[in-house]
């Protein structure tokens, strides 16, 4: 293998080779659960089309079609405009809280696969929460963010 490669093509290198997904397996195994209160976050309309580099892909976006998410420094990322709307509420002070009363769910995988998301390929290590949201799309988060991010319903 080349050592020369950056993050990002050794990345793109793996997922190639990787199976791809876009809806459960047959027998996945489900469980639910709820969004947990947590910080607020800062998220913005987007104004023109674009990508996100993230660490388990690149996540593409349409003017007025996402909002961006500010999760922290660093951390950001694309929602489709009807699912933030969806699973936001706005406070007074402008940022955004997640409503505690949507009950979604998930599966786990014992091996590693991409994810078509809506908004790009991302990589489910084995192990990671694969959520499904109200239109029936999956996106991958590490268990161990779910587990802060969500409890069982």
């Amino acid at each position: 293998m080349n050592s020369h490669w950056s993050w990002s093509a050794l990345r793109q290198h793996v997922a190639r080779h990787l199976p791809r997904i876009d809806r459960p397996p047959p027998r996945a195994r489900w469980r639910l659960v709820r969004p947990r209160l947590a910080e607020p976050v800062r998220a913005e309309l987007a104004r023109s089309n674009g990508e996100i580099e993230t660490q388990r892909g690149v996540l593409r976006y349409k003017a007025g079609k996402h909002y961006i998410v500010h999760y922290g420094p660093g951390d950001r990322a694309p929602i489709r405009r009807a699912l933030f709307e969806h699973l936001y509420r706005r406070r007074e002070d402008g940022r955004y809280e997640k409503r505690a009363d949507i009950l979604l769910r998930y599966f786990t995988l014992s091996y590693p696969v991409m994810i078509e998301t809506l908004d790009g390929a991302e990589l489910a290590h084995p192990g990671d929460w694969i959520m499904q949201g109200a239109a029936e799309e999956l996106w991958p988060i590490s268990a161990r963010d779910a587990q802060t991010k969500y409890r069982h319903a």
